[in-house]
């Protein structure tokens, strides 16, 4: 069960998957499905400075924790309430509760500024 301070609600975009030629599939974010998670919460985890060669920007990490069964896969994007955008970086992993019963789902964020 996920703790009382988990009162957002983030939106998850999931692009389409469209055939462009025979055996080649690829992701469309045009027109991505949109789904709502209440109940979740999105903690910072870690920021940092990367450079380029011409622009410097920022990477920053964060944590998302939704309630156990949550509809979010790998390469989705979650848009926060503050409207930040942050990519799903890996598999959401599911968390076991010391019973055995699932706890939440837990995923790791990214997004680039700069």
């Amino acid at each position: 069960m996920l703790p009382s301070f988990c009162r957002s609600t983030v939106t998850v975009l999931r692009a389409r998957k469209v055939q462009t030629r025979p055996g080649a599939i690829e992701h469309d974010w045009a027109d991505p499905t949109v789904l709502s998670i209440t109940r979740c919460a999105v903690l910072p985890v870690s920021t940092g400075e990367s450079s380029g060669e011409a622009r410097v920007g920022v990477n920053v990490t964060a944590a998302l924790y939704a309630p156990p069964g949550s509809d979010i896969e790998i390469g989705d994007r979650v848009r926060t309430v503050s409207g930040e955008t942050y990519q799903v970086v890996g598999a959401p992993q599911r968390r076991e509760s010391p019973t055995g019963a699932v706890s939440h789902v837990r995923c790791d964020l990214a997004r680039y500024v700069g």
